[in-house]
């Protein structure tokens, strides 16, 4: 369509216009370029299209049914251009994020929320996973990935770090006949029944050399910090997602400056350097709201 497009611009021109000059006027091109156009045509198909003499021109039956032809494409082409160009000036239709339940769901509800503001047309769909999807498979624009990746042909846009921590609610402690000072020795902290998510191995090491098995699966960090404030056990959760708690008493920090685990967060698409829009406008959007929160 690319080689043809040319040709069928100039053919379609000369027609209607009546002459190898004017169609060239029109196109704001030389009449040799019209005329070596028509050429590599009728060469390319092995046809004749037009009758022409010095005074008039005619089509040929044939030639009759390619401009009718080359009418269509290029009606066509200016519709598909007019369509990226509008996608490219103003996304619209369906969006779909994937991303684990983690403390930065508040931050992409926030971030989907100025997008839709911004193009009313966006259609966003949210999937809060439990495990990771195929974004290719399942249509999905962007992903959000937490932790090391694996390697693969996504593009993967670094959002920033979540660092988890242990904590347990106060109840917990008290239980188990141990204070707040007691939530910074290893030893005493892993006597406590331990509450994991499905994703962490089934053994963890707590502290050099200190290691603990769950009492609790959790499928997510949502879960696992729901029973953490129940005093079911205690839990590795992202600081974000424990602070709030934390500072007003519902939640204790474990092993305070002893353990710190910081894990890089991941945006992933699949559109390589050619993201759509809405694609770049929501991992920037979103990397933003994360930057703005540390």
């Amino acid at each position: 369509m690319d080689v043809l497009r040319p040709q069928a611009r100039a053919f379609v021109a000369v027609v209607q216009h009546g002459s190898v000059t004017s169609a060239a006027e029109q196109l704001g091109v030389s009449k040799s370029t019209v005329s070596q156009a028509l050429k590599d045509m009728e060469e390319n198909f092995g046809i004749r299209l037009l009758n022409r003499t010095t005074r008039q021109q005619s089509l040929t039956p044939i030639g009759e049914r390619l401009y009718h032809r080359c009418c269509e494409i290029l009606r066509s082409a200016t519709a598909l251009e007019s369509d990226v160009h509008e996608y490219l000036a103003e996304p619209s239709g369906k969006f779909t994020i994937a991303a684990p339940q983690i403390a930065i769901t508040a931050k992409i509800a926030s971030t989907l929320s100025i997008l839709c503001g911004k193009y009313p047309q966006l259609r966003p769909n949210l999937i809060l996973e439990e495990k990771q999807s195929d974004l290719v498979e399942h249509k999905i624009d962007v992903a959000i990935r937490l932790g090391q990746l694996c390697d693969s042909e996504l593009k993967a846009i670094k959002l920033g770090d979540i660092r988890e921590i242990y904590c347990a609610s106060p109840e917990l402690l008290a239980g188990h006949g141990l204070t707040r000072r007691d939530a910074g020795c290893a030893e005493s902290v892993a006597k406590l029944p331990f509450i994991a998510n499905s994703w962490q191995s089934s053994r963890i090491e707590l502290f050099r050399g200190i290691e603990i098995s769950p009492t609790i699966v959790c499928s997510c960090s949502v879960a696992a910090y729901e029973c953490t404030l129940r005093g079911a056990g205690f839990s590795r959760l992202p600081e974000a997602m424990a602070d709030k708690a934390i500072a007003d008493g519902r939640l204790c920090q474990l092993l305070p400056g002893s353990f710190e685990l910081v894990s890089p967060l991941y945006a992933l698409h699949p559109f390589g350097n050619l993201p759509p829009l809405a694609v770049r406008s929501f991992v920037e959007g979103l990397r933003s709201a994360l930057k703005s929160s540390t």
